[in-house]
C-alpha cells in the first residue's frame, strides 16, 4: 500500500495568508513576471499567448493570458498557474522533473516582452525557474520567425 503524506502549510504571498494544500516536494504553480514595452504598433486586439512546460517527456501549454487575462502593453504584469491546468499524468511533477520551458507565439496584439522571469512554487519554496532581464522578443504571430521562444532553466 502506498502512503502519500499531504502537508497543509501557511502560504504568504504579498498581505495575502491562504492556506496551503499540496503535496510535499510538487511543484504546485508556476508564475511567470514580464515587463513589457509600450510600443504602439498596429496590432490586433487576439492576445492569447501561452507557456509551454516540458516535465518527464511530457509538453503542455497553458495560457498566460487571453480568455478573459490581459497581457498588457508597458507594463509589469504576474500571472499565476495552477500545475493541474497543464494536465500532466502524473499527480506530482517536481521541479527537477521540468526539462523546459518555452513561450509559445499567439495572437495579434503587438505583445513585445523586454524581460521575463519563471517562478517555481512548491509549498516549501518559491523559486527562480526562468530569468532573462534582456529578452526584448516580440511574442506574437506578426513575428516572422513564429516558433517557440526558449526560456534558459536556472534550477
Amino acid at each position: 500500500m502506498k502512503t502519500i503524506f499531504l502537508t497543509i502549510l501557511l502560504c504568504s504571498i504579498g498581505s495575502y495568508t491562504t492556506a496551503c494544500t499540496c503535496l510535499r516536494g510538487c511543484v504546485d504553480k508556476i508564475n511567470v513576471l514580464t515587463i513589457t514595452d509600450n510600443t504602439n504598433v498596429n496590432a490586433g486586439t487576439n492576445n492569447e499567448h501561452t507557456l509551454q512546460v516540458t516535465a518527464n517527456g511530457e509538453i503542455k501549454d497553458v495560457a498566460i493570458c487571453g480568455r478573459g487575462r490581459k497581457c498588457n502593453k508597458g507594463s509589469v504584469d504576474y500571472f499565476t498557474l495552477d500545475i493541474e491546468r497543464f494536465g500532466f499524468s502524473t499527480s506530482c511533477v517536481r521541479k527537477e522533473d521540468i526539462e523546459a520551458l518555452k513561450l509559445k507565439e499567439g495572437g495579434d496584439d503587438g505583445w513585445l516582452v523586454l524581460s521575463i522571469f519563471v517562478f517555481i512554487d512548491t509549498c516549501e519554496t518559491h523559486e527562480l525557474a526562468s530569468s532573462d532581464a534582456t529578452f526584448d522578443k516580440w511574442i506574437d504571430n506578426d513575428n516572422p520567425e513564429k516558433a517557440l521562444v526558449d526560456l534558459t532553466l536556472v534550477l
